[in-house]
């Protein structure tokens, strides 16, 4: 009598060995999803964090103010001004056409050196007299520092500094998508977030944002994620 052999068929097999790669392809993909999601999230917490830094400057009596500019048109990086609403004297950063304009504005006739700084080290140093406006060039790049020094100040005193910052240093992947003043609502081109003197508010092309919360979208690679921003 010949003893029964118990085994698998070859289809068994083979029906075992998909379900295992189909499994392993599966959670290998949810794995690298869950990574970049987070990676995602962080980074776009990073930008909470730094507002919240500034408010808390604010709080401290640090600086007098700050504006933040985030653009539809420049969907990589951010812009920041400190003490730029405690006086009439201002330096301001615009991007039009692929192009960086630094406009320096004073009503007196003073020389004031510009700094400009780059990965924190000193790029360009001119010293300026002016009582209009004037133009500077810059490379359509990021991550810059932009102060003004009254040139024989002994107290060496900022007019106003600016600060340039990209959202992704690394790879360059992350991107803002859009700007909403709500999560249900249409999307606005620009969004300006302002803080003087312990007063916060948001702002759309100069006219005020009638909300106490306001969203941007971000993307990296094929990931999206939004960050709220509140009062």
């Amino acid at each position: 009598m010949k003893k029964k052999i118990l085994a698998f068929t070859m289809i068994e097999l083979l029906v075992v060995v998909s379900i295992i790669s189909i499994i392993s392809i599966t959670s290998i993909n949810w794995f690298f999803n869950f990574l970049q999601d987070k990676e995602l999230k962080t980074k776009t917490i990073t930008i909470l964090n730094y507002i919240w830094e500034l408010d808390k400057k604010i709080k401290n009596n640090s600086i007098y103010d700050y504006d933040i500019k985030f653009s539809s048109s420049i969907n990589d990086a951010y812009l920041i001004y400190e003490n730029i609403y405690d006086n009439d004297q201002y330096v301001k950063l615009f991007y039009n056409n692929n192009l960086w304009s630094l406009i320096l504005s004073w009503l007196n006739w003073e020389m004031w050196n510009l700094l400009i700084y780059k990965w924190n080290k000193l790029k360009i140093k001119e010293d300026l007299i002016i009582n209009s406006y004037n133009n500077i060039i810059i490379e359509d790049e990021y991550d810059y520092k932009f102060l003004s020094v009254l040139s024989w100040s002994t107290n060496n005193t900022n007019l106003n500094s600016i600060d340039l910052i990209k959202f992704d240093k690394e790879s360059n992947k992350l991107k803002l998508l859009k700007i909403s003043n709500s999560i249900w609502w249409t999307d606005i081109w620009n969004l300006e977030i302002k803080n003087i003197w312990w007063k916060k508010e948001f702002y759309n092309s100069w006219s005020i944002l009638n909300q106490n919360e306001v969203y941007l979208y971000f993307e990296n690679t094929w990931l999206e994620n939004y960050l709220k921003i509140t009062k």
